[in-house]
C-alpha cells in the first residue's frame, strides 16, 4: 500500500521517523511532505492530492496543531478534511501532553466525526512504531474482508440477548457479535480449563473487574456458550466471539426504599461491559480474524429512570412513566456496526450514545406492557 503521513513536522520529526518505521516494516511504501520534488502545484495542493490518492493515511496528533493556511486550518487539518470521508484514516493521538487549544479542537473534531476512525493513543517513539504495525495489519484484513453484513452479526447479538430479568429488578445485558461471522474458537476449546480461567482472571483482576470475588459459579458450557455466572449478572461468549455481558442496572447503595436506574451508572456500565468484551475477543482471536463488532444493549424493567442529581435532590421521589410490567428497552448504534478496534479505544463514547438511545426511549410517551 502506499500510506500518507499526516502530522506537523517541525517539533515531531522523532514521531514521523517512528510511524514510518511501523508503515515500513509491514513492507508499504510511505508518502511525506518531505519526500515531494518541485512541481507546477503549490506544496500543499500536492499533499492534499497525495492525502487522496494514498491507500491509507497515517494521521498523528500531538500537542502542536501546526501553521495555519488561507483557510485558518493547519496544513494537517486540510489533510484530514481532504479524506476523512474515506474510510481510510488511522488516527494515533499522544497522550501525556498539554495540547494547543487549537490543537484540542482538532482532536475533538477527528474523534466527533460520524464514521469514526481507527484511533489508538501512543506516548514514545517506540511505542508508536508498534501502534501503527497492529493498526496497518488490521486495516489490510478490514480490506481483504470486505464490507462486513450487519445481518448475521445483528440476529446472533439478538438471540444472544434473549433471557429473562431476574427478579423484580432492571437488569442492563451488552452483547457484542464479532464479524464477519466464523469459527473463533473450536468446541474443545470453549470446554477448555485455560480460557475459563483466563476470562474469569480478566473479570475479577482486569482493568475493568465486573464483581466482587465472592458469589462466583464454577464456569460451564451451556448451549454452546461458556458460561462465567455471578449472582449479580455474569458474562458469556460463543465460538463466534458473541459477548454477554449482564449487570444490575441499579446501584447497590439506595438513599431509601426506592430502586433508582441511574443515569450516569448505566453510561459507566456499559462503558465497562464494552472494554470487557474487547478484551475477551483478544484473548480468544489475538490475531484479530474478526475486524467488526456490532453491539446491543437491553435495559429490563425500565422503571424509575433518573439522573444522580435528581436523585441526590429527591430520593424518595419514584418515576415512572405507566405502572406496567414493561418488555426489555432494545437500542443499536446506525450504522449497527463498527470497527473492533473502537471496544477498547473509544467505549466511552459507544456508551454515551447507547445511553442517550435508552433515555430517548425512557422519556417518550410510554412503553408498550407485555
Amino acid at each position: 500500500m502506499r500510506v500518507f503521513i499526516s502530522s506537523v513536522i517541525r517539533g515531531f520529526e522523532e514521531m514521523r521517523s517512528a510511524a514510518r518505521q511501523g508503515i515500513e516494516t509491514l513492507g508499504h511504501d510511505v508518502i511525506e511532505a518531505e519526500d515531494f520534488a518541485a512541481s507546477p502545484q503549490s506544496p500543499q495542493c500536492a499533499c492534499l492530492q497525495e492525502a487522496r490518492d494514498a491507500d491509507a493515511v497515517v494521521l498523528l496528533l500531538g500537542a502542536a496543531y501546526g501553521t495555519p493556511q488561507r483557510s485558518k486550518l493547519s496544513a494537517t487539518h486540510e489533510e484530514y478534511l481532504a479524506v476523512r470521508e474515506n474510510d481510510k484514516v488511522l488516527v494515533f493521538v499522544q497522550s501525556g501532553i498539554e495540547r494547543e487549544p487549537t490543537a484540542a479542537r482538532f482532536l475533538a473534531d477527528v474523534r466527533g466525526w460520524e464514521q469514526g476512525h481507527l484511533t489508538e493513543g501512543f506516548r514514545t517513539p517506540n511505542e508508536l512504531t508498534r501502534c501503527v504495525v497492529r493498526a496497518l495489519h488490521r486495516f489490510e484484513v478490514e480490506r481483504a474482508t470486505g464490507v462486513v453484513d450487519e445481518a448475521p452479526l445483528l440476529a446472533r447479538a439478538d438471540e444472544a440477548l434473549k433471557v429473562e430479568p431476574k427478579g423484580s429488578g432492571s437488569e442492563l445485558v451488552v452483547a457484542v457479535a464479532a464479524g464477519p461471522t466464523q469459527a473463533l474458537v473450536r468446541p474443545a476449546q470453549l470446554e477448555s480449563r485455560e480460557l475459563a480461567q483466563r476470562l474469569a482472571q480478566e473479570l475479577l483482576f482486569g482493568a475493568d473487574p465486573l464483581f466482587e470475588v465472592a458469589g462466583w459459579d464454577n464456569p460451564q458450557v451451556v448451549h454452546e456458550r461458556l458460561v462465567l455466572a455471578h449472582k449479580r449478572g455474569g458474562l458469556s461468549v460463543d465460538g463466534a466471539g458473541t459477548v454477554v455481558v449482564r449487570q444490575p442496572a441499579e446501584p447497590v447503595w439506595i438513599k431509601s426504599g426506592m430502586r433508582p436506574i441511574l443515569e450516569e451508572d448505566v453510561r459507566d456500565k456499559i462503558g465497562r461491559a464494552l472494554r470487557i468484551a474487547g478484551r475477551v475477543l483478544n484473548a480468544i482471536d489475538p490475531t484479530e480474524y474478526a475486524t467488526a463488532i456490532l453491539p446491543v444493549v437491553t435495559l429490563t424493567n425500565p422503571n424509575n429512570w433518573t439522573t444522580r442529581s435528581e436523585y441526590d435532590a429527591n430520593p424518595n421521589r419514584l418515576i415512572v412513566s405507566r405502572l406496567f410490567d414493561y418488555r426489555p428497552l432494545h437500542v443499536q448504534l446506525t450504522p449497527a456496526a463498527v470497527r473492533r478496534a473502537v471496544l477498547l479505544a473509544d467505549a466511552s463514547r459507544l456508551a454515551e450514545d447507547f445511553t442517550a438511545l435508552l433515555r430517548r426511549q425512557i422519556k417518550s410517551s410510554g412503553f408498550p406492557p407485555r
